[in-house]
């Protein structure tokens, strides 16, 4: 049965996830419960150091390997027939899984205990679930990360994630190579499922202006602060919707189908205060390129 402390803490470290704080403050509760997963939040939170002395990393990482030697099955408990590979990162749980071993096949036993709840990163591939069993779902909705990548996934499936219960602590969603147009971003842009997003991945998914304006023109967009069209067919009047309302601060738009008639839209408006614009792999002259570096400085990549 979920602690509703351990839920409560778990909570407070998805609404901050760069902020070591609220999981020494998990580790402490439960350290002083004789819980060793508080050892283990500890250990890889200190891992995560970058200036940590060599020494110290070296028996970090046995205790952690101890840890989960000793414990790691019994953490994952009945996801683990569930998931193909996993990992522990600062503490929380990282799994990959298909669709129909997570979506579809979701049971009281995972949907009701504390296992789900620790997992903050999920991978999903091959064969998707059907749109309803996305529109239904409640084991993805713990997430932080959700990666959707490789799964198929069509308009009708993000159209039922769009319209399933919300996803509260969801800030990244990852739908690189999905076959998804218009309608599907539509839906996303609609949504009121998504109030923490923030990072929106699309790369290698096939879409062309007509798609980009239907993200850009629904409520979410204004939320996004990172987002990924690597590899598209996004011309000038894609790029034209993104100028719109937003507070956008990341853009790559690498190998799409631009040139200098988009460099007026981007030298103006909202986009003009980017702090990185990637725009390598399209077709500007040494003209257009020259008047993107006046404008964005290092902060644009040719």
């Amino acid at each position: 049965m979920a602690r509703p402390e351990v839920l409560a803490f778990l909570a407070d470290v998805k609404e901050h996830p760069l902020d070591r704080t609220p999981r020494l403050v998990l580790a402490d509760w439960l350290e002083e419960r004789d819980d060793p997963r508080g050892g283990l939040v500890r250990v890889q939170c200190e891992q995560d150091r970058p200036d940590l002395d060599p020494v110290r990393r070296l028996e970090l990482a046995d205790r952690e390997r101890r840890l989960l030697d000793a414990h790691q099955d019994r953490w994952l408990g009945p996801l683990r027939p569930r998931v193909t590979s996993f990992a522990f990162r600062r503490g929380l749980v990282q799994l990959q899984s298909t669709p129909d071993r997570l979506v579809r096949e979701e049971s009281a036993e995972v949907l009701d205990g504390e296992e789900l709840a620790w997992v903050e990163t999920i991978r999903l591939y091959g064969d998707t679930a059907t749109p309803v069993a996305y529109a239904e779902t409640r084991a993805l909705q713990g997430a932080r990360v959700l990666d959707c990548s490789w799964t198929r996934m069509q308009d009708l499936h993000l159209t039922g994630l769009a319209r399933a219960l919300p996803f509260p602590f969801l800030g990244e969603l990852i739908l690189n190579t999905c076959h998804v147009t218009a309608a599907g971003l539509g839906a996303l842009a609609t949504s009121g499922s998504f109030p923490a997003l923030t990072d929106l991945h699309l790369t290698s998914c096939g879409l062309d202006d007509a798609a980009v304006a239907a993200l850009a023109a629904g409520p979410l967009f204004a939320r996004l602060r990172r987002l990924d069209l690597r590899n598209n067919r996004v011309g000038r009047d894609g790029v034209a919707a993104l100028a719109g309302p937003g507070d956008l601060r990341e853009l790559s738009l690498r190998h799409n189908q631009l040139d200098d008639g988009v460099v007026a839209v981007l030298e103006g408006g909202r986009l003009a205060g980017l702090h990185v614009l990637d725009l390598r792999g399209n077709r500007f002259t040494p003209d257009g390129e020259r008047r993107l570096r006046e404008r964005f400085g290092p902060r644009v990549r040719l």
